[in-house]
């Protein structure tokens, strides 16, 4: 290796993973990772492990030690399983005082544990937030092991796209999510948000915490990119990045036809309640139960199968509408296991 191919340039990044029972995952797509951010000052990678059961903690340790990559690589108890979001604030929070001696990181790279970066996807990512000072977060393009790829952009849930979400017909889908702020095939774009699953995030758009810590798991990067829109900021997606992910190997939820968790219903209520009112968010849960009693009936009409979640109709109208008609959207309650 050249003494040039070694000298440090360009921004200072930080990695977070937040880990639940993924530990090989992370070992093996480790080196992925590590070769991505070879190059950049101070890079450093930070593994949350929210007390995984099994023994994930010692198992990440013992390889760091092992392999000798301490210097690039911590492992952090979280002291219980405190979800996607109070993971990352805690990666977000040693990263930021790390760099302080370095006048702070600029920017972090939250990263699932089950996904590995395509080589030149953080040098893409990189370079749009070096571009545009507006650019608070950009994403890539997720795609999955054969290289197929995943709707990795969206647009923020709004009443109507609840409705047109669940009843998939193509009508009501053009009209509640028309194209993004999209030129050439591969240039990058302004979006709404962007997977969680990989983003890169300048870290001076975040004056305190990373995310609402109040979720436990799903909604959290949403939520996130709306405060940041609100607040003048902007995301952006990178097609020219790829990342590639296996979805729901921590969560345990695989597969379109598993039944959702009651915390998936709890951080829809509170992303509802929280960012637009109770009154909207029971108009939304009405409209996502129309919606999908709607398609369930299309596609008996049409001899279709139906590939809703398990008991889904059920499901919707007790967590989602039941509760915002009482006006119960407040922050959700995090499973007992989570509790330190």
């Amino acid at each position: 290796m050249t003494r040039e191919a070694t000298k440090k340039t360009g921004p200072k990044i930080a990695t977070i993973i937040v880990n639940y029972r993924t530990a090989a995952l992370v070992i093996e797509t480790l080196p992925a990772l590590l070769e991505e951010m070879r190059g950049y000052d101070g890079a450093h990678v930070y593994i949350v492990d929210n007390a995984s059961p099994g023994g994930d903690f010692e198992t990440l340790n013992a390889f760091v030690e092992r392999e000798g990559l301490g210097e690039k690589i911590s492992v952090i108890a979280s002291g219980g399983n405190l979800g996607f979001a109070d993971g990352n604030n805690i990666g977000f929070e040693k990263a930021r005082a790390a760099f302080e001696a370095k006048d702070g990181a600029d920017y972090v790279f939250c990263l699932n544990p089950d996904a590995a970066p395509r080589p030149g996807a953080l040098r893409a990512m990189v370079d749009i937030l070096e571009a545009r000072p507006q650019a608070a977060v950009v994403g890539p393009q997720i795609e999955d092991e054969d290289g197929a790829a995943a709707v990795s952009h969206h647009r923020f849930p709004t009443v109507f796209r609840e409705f047109a979400g669940e009843i998939r017909i193509g009508f009501f889908h053009r009209l509640a999510d028309p194209p993004a702020e999209q030129g050439p095939p591969d240039a990058p774009f302004r979006t709404d948000w962007v997977s969680g699953a990989a983003f890169l995030a300048r870290c001076a758009a975040f004056p305190g915490a990373l995310m609402d810590g109040s979720y436990f798991l799903y909604y959290e990067e949403t939520d996130m990119m709306l405060g940041l829109k609100r607040n003048g900021w902007e995301t952006w997606r990178a097609p020219g990045a790829r990342v590639v992910h296996i979805g729901g190997v921590s969560t345990g939820v695989q597969g379109r036809t598993a039944r959702l968790p009651t915390f998936w219903f709890d951080s829809w209520r509170y992303y509802f309640g929280k960012n637009h009112g109770r009154f909207y968010a029971f108009a939304a849960a009405c409209a996502k139960l129309l919606g999908a009693g709607g398609y369930v009936v299309k596609q008996a009409l049409l001899g279709r199968a139906n590939d809703k979640p398990e008991r889904y109709l059920a499901d919707v109208f007790t967590q989602c509408v039941a509760p915002t008609a009482l006006g119960r959207c407040g922050k959700p309650r995090k499973p007992e296991a989570a509790r330190p």
